[in-house]
């Protein structure tokens, strides 16, 4: 009994009674597959679409641009900061860093320069209490100390905090630049799947057109007296003229003309 075949493909349907030859699909059989209808043709290069490329040199520049912005902000918030270590790891620069050592205004600047006054007066309190070599001397100092500590430590946190903020902007940028790059590609892929081509140009030339040309069937003018072309209206060679007797001159032809 002949297996079953599908209505569309005219394969074998597998099932239970057919053997295993009959079971075979097309693949099995080596029988070539149709290609993806949903993929551009080979050879088509949808990433030199135009809109794609203008999209893609714009989210460049912007990237650029924005981390141009960023560095300025980290290289003048380690400025103010006053740390050279600090800003040589974070730009790379050393003309940030050194700007950054040699800045007399710097946070660390101001906060060294607060902890010698600090401890300054704390030594003229303490000698004109006549306690300059007393415990209470030493535990001023300490109060001091511990305050310089916290201030620097302070300070490191908020140059920190606002690197980090530069550093999430400019992430926040370049996810957006990457995500219309990828609009965009998707955009060009479709462009591409609708036109593989590209361009009208380059389907080649445009076949000649199928409409024939159709002749007039209006006879060139002849002149006067000339015998007139064989045609299918025409089937005589002499013309016919008029008689001003009223019958045809022409008669001999076996023509006559009708007044």
């Amino acid at each position: 009994m002949q297996a079953p075949l599908e209505p569309q493909t005219g394969n074998t349907i597998p099932n239970g009674r057919n053997t295993p030859q009959q079971n075979q699909t097309t693949q099995d059989k080596g029988i070539a597959t149709p290609a993806n209808p949903t993929a551009p043709p080979q050879g088509t290069d949808w990433t030199s679409d135009p809109i794609y490329q203008l999209v893609i040199g714009q989210q460049n520049l912007a990237i650029r641009q924005a981390q141009a912005a960023a560095l300025t902000a980290e290289s003048q918030a380690l400025i103010a900061y006053g740390d050279p270590t600090l800003a040589l790891a974070v730009t790379g620069d050393q003309n940030v860093a050194t700007a950054a050592g040699a800045n007399k205004a710097s946070t660390l600047a101001r906060l060294m320069a607060q902890n010698k006054q600090t401890v300054r007066d704390t030594n003229e309190a303490e000698n004109k209490a006549n306690l300059f070599y007393s415990s209470d001397r030493g535990y001023q100092l300490g109060l001091a100390q511990q305050a310089y500590l916290n201030n620097s430590a302070d300070a490191l946190s908020n140059v920190q905090g606002t690197l980090g903020s530069i550093g999430s902007n400019l992430l926040a940028q370049q996810q957006a630049a990457y995500q219309n790059e990828t609009q965009a590609a998707s955009e060009a892929y479709q462009r591409a799947l609708q036109n593989p081509t590209g361009s009208p140009a380059a389907a080649g030339p445009t076949p000649a057109s199928t409409t024939s040309k159709t002749t007039s069937s209006t006879a060139p003018p002849v002149a006067k007296g000339t015998p007139a072309p064989k045609t299918a209206t025409a089937p005589y060679a002499t013309p016919i003229t008029s008689n001003p007797t009223g019958g045809s001159a022409n008669k001999r032809q076996g023509v006559f003309a009708i007044h």
